[in-house]
């Protein structure tokens, strides 16, 4: 090997002791030699699938004799290796943070379940029905057939947004008679709440606890009459909810509409395929009116539940409703409250730590 080649890989002492030793010895520099075998190793490494310079290092003894890649020419950093510019860092920690938002809302989107049923309206009364919308409920009304209404309710289970706080900023307007025991009974049951929605749920429970159902019509059913007796159907537990929740400064007011079950409940009738029923709707300043069925749930209904747009002042006696489906399955958590189950909508952990 010629010692000018040999210098440019090997250490320039080295190539001096190599010169010397031929010297002495007489040796034929191995020049030809090796010239020789490199087209045969190179022509090897060729047929070894072109792999490059850690394929001939096997077949050459010195592979730093193997022409380097082009690309390896004026090596570059890896991009692994490279620095990111302060500002290309803050943009891609932003970007992080909204895809993370992003997959989160998504995520509750998709755990959130939603129900919805179809009735047909027919006679006069049908014009109680009219677009009704609040906060995880709505009803659609469209022409059917042969003068008929078409009836399409959607309910979402999808948690309550709001964190309105408690005590409310606007007290409750509506007057009241003076009934210091249904104050101290309100007050007590939402002392400690730090939002809204937990001061309803609290109140709520709390009437479910002390008023037991009872279907007899004859009974009084204005708050000061439920509260005392501790009895009520749906009419008396609507009423005492609505005057609880005004005494603590939450305003709220009473729905009539027809609640959809199976023949043998209460108050059904045939020609409705349910029975005509009274809940509340709830105010909140940041979500507006959210139901709340007093007998059975709190902060939330089911596509059973098909409400009145105008006040019925007197019984519909000329309305007939037929089911015609209902899909879908809501996940309200239940408690049970006495001998009856309460389904309470979740709230948004924002609401909840508030």
């Amino acid at each position: 090997m010629d010692a000018g080649v040999v210098a440019n890989f090997r250490p320039k002492a080295y190539a001096s002791r190599m010169a010397a030793e031929r010297v002495k010895t007489g040796a034929k520099p191995p020049g030809a030699f090796e010239i020789s075998r490199l087209p045969v190793a190179r022509a090897t490494a060729a047929a070894e699938g072109r792999a490059g310079p850690s394929a001939a290092s096997a077949l050459l003894s010195d592979a730093p004799w193997h022409r380097p890649r082009r690309a390896s020419l004026h090596p570059a950093q890896r991009r692994s290796q490279r620095r990111l510019t302060p500002f290309f860092s803050n943009l891609l920690a932003l970007a992080k943070r909204i895809l993370a938002a992003v997959l989160v809302g998504g995520a509750a989107a998709l755990a959130a379940a939603e129900q919805s049923a179809v009735f047909r309206a027919r006679g006069a009364d049908a014009r109680l029905f009219d677009q009704y919308d609040n906060d995880g409920y709505s009803l659609e009304v469209s022409a059917g057939a042969n003068g008929s209404v078409e009836l399409r309710v959607r309910v979402s289970d999808s948690p309550l947004a709001s964190t309105a706080p408690f005590p409310t900023r606007e007290r409750s307007r509506a007057a009241r008679v003076a009934a210091p025991d249904r104050d101290a009974f309100a007050r007590d049951l939402a002392a400690g709440s730090q939002t809204e929605a937990q001061a309803v749920q609290r109140i709520l429970l709390g009437l479910a606890a002390r008023v037991a159902y009872d279907p007899d019509r004859l009974r009084r059913q204005d708050p000061g009459a439920v509260f005392s007796s501790g009895r009520a159907y749906c009419v008396g537990f609507a009423e005492l909810a609505v005057d609880l929740l005004g005494r603590a400064g939450i305003s709220a007011r009473t729905v009539q509409g027809v609640l959809a079950t199976e023949p043998g409940a209460d108050g059904y009738e045939a020609r409705i395929g349910g029975a005509f029923h009274r809940w509340i709707e709830v105010y909140y300043p940041d979500r507006g009116y959210v139901f709340s069925d007093p007998v059975s749930s709190v902060n939330g209904v089911d596509a059973r539940y098909v409400a009145f747009s105008r006040r019925a002042w007197t019984r519909p006696q000329n309305l007939a409703l037929t089911a015609l489906s209902r899909t879908g399955e809501l996940s309200y958590p239940a408690l049970r409250v006495g001998n009856r189950t309460i389904r309470i909508r979740a709230t948004t952990p924002e609401s909840a730590a508030r």
